[in-house]
């Protein structure tokens, strides 16, 4: 699949608050899928939940994004400025990415992380827990691509992060793609 194909396809847009519902649902396929390497359980009501969901919307410095491919919902991303080192102070990051099993390995987890990455130039971290090996993979790739190579890979203290920390500068120039849903 060519990724010329994927970006006429792909959509990426800023998730208004009406799209709260959407992005819930969502989250919680996302914590389903990552359970494997959380250990997380459900709550009494069956939902794993997300705490930090609302303040995307009233919080400054948060970003929630959703991606729709030929129109239909294949995943989202949550970006912060949340950072776990403090050298990556003021950085961008990825606080949650999510591509339905469905639209994996085509490129649209691909295109979508450069796009929206490519939205924020300047100093980014991502963090990928320890057991999620594919992740690691997947943003190691992308990261390499965005930074022509030039970035960190490091594994901090256990008591810090439990994983993969990735630090790197984005260069590029601010993409462009639609902030609404065309009404």
């Amino acid at each position: 699949m060519k990724l010329v194909w994927i970006m006429e396809d792909l959509r990426i847009i800023e998730a208004k608050e009406s799209h709260k519902e959407i992005l819930q649902r969502l989250l919680e396929l996302y914590q389903y899928d990552l359970s494997v390497v959380t250990d997380d359980d459900v709550d009494q009501f069956g939902l794993y939940g997300y705490s930090y969901l609302d303040c995307y919307w009233v919080e400054e410095k948060r970003y929630p994004y959703l991606f729709l491919f030929r129109e239909a919902f294949a995943g989202f991303a949550l970006v912060n400025k949340v950072n776990w080192l403090p050298e990556n102070d003021g950085a961008h990051s990825i606080a949650e990415f999510f591509v339905l099993k469905k639209y994996r390995r085509q490129g649209v987890g691909t295109v979508a992380a450069q796009c929206v990455i490519n939205r924020f130039p300047g100093k980014w971290e991502i963090r990928i827990l320890r057991e999620n090996q594919s992740a690691i993979q997947f943003w190691r790739q992308v990261i390499t691509k965005l930074a022509s190579g030039r970035f960190l890979e490091r594994i901090p203290d256990p008591h810090l992060w439990r994983g993969t920390v990735f630090s790197f500068k984005n260069r590029s120039v601010k993409s462009s793609f639609p902030k609404e849903f065309a009404e």
